[in-house]
């Protein structure tokens, strides 16, 4: 399986009704999202599924993301704020037959993802998802001790092929 972890893009810092998950996506994290999925389709990211945190600034990542990659997003109630890496493990199990999947989703879950799906342990390597930043596994498995090798990483700005300021 390959799987490619999405980190949702750049948010409003607090939610039209006062709450964290019903944070937006700001007018330049739609920007930077749309252009880092230009860039995946680039570099031939054609996912077979796509998976979102139902967390509205990760839906509407999503959404974008499914429009450039040309696939419907699929909620995930795993992938939501504050999810245990484990729980997100298995919730991707279920999909693990699908070939290529997409995921998007908030920090520090995906970081610790990354880390147990490549060293066994959550804590077992520091990795870093700034916004819209994706990260590319090969995964063998989900249902036992999970195995995956790192593909690439890539900030939104690289994706979109923007030289770092």
């Amino acid at each position: 399986m390959r799987l490619f972890l999405v980190r949702h893009g750049l948010a409003e810092d607090v939610g039209p009704d006062g709450t964290d998950a019903a944070r937006r996506l700001t007018a330049e994290g739609r920007k930077r999202i749309h252009a880092a999925a230009l860039g995946l389709r680039g570099r031939g990211v054609r996912p077979d599924v796509l998976l979102t945190s139902p967390v509205t600034r990760a839906l509407e990542t999503a959404l974008i993301l499914g429009e450039v990659l040309e696939q419907s997003p699929q909620s995930v109630a795993a992938l939501q704020t504050g999810s245990s890496p484990q729980a997100v493990v298995r919730a991707l199990a279920a999909f693990e037959a699908s070939g290529r999947v997409l995921v998007v989703g908030h920090e520090p879950t995906l970081s610790e993802v990354v880390a147990l799906l490549l060293t066994g342990t959550p804590r077992g390597l520091a990795v870093r998802f700034k916004q819209g930043t994706c990260v590319a596994l090969d995964v063998a498995t989900l249902t036992s001790t999970p195995v995956a090798a790192l593909r690439w990483m890539a900030t939104a700005r690289q994706l979109a092929g923007r030289r770092p300021s």
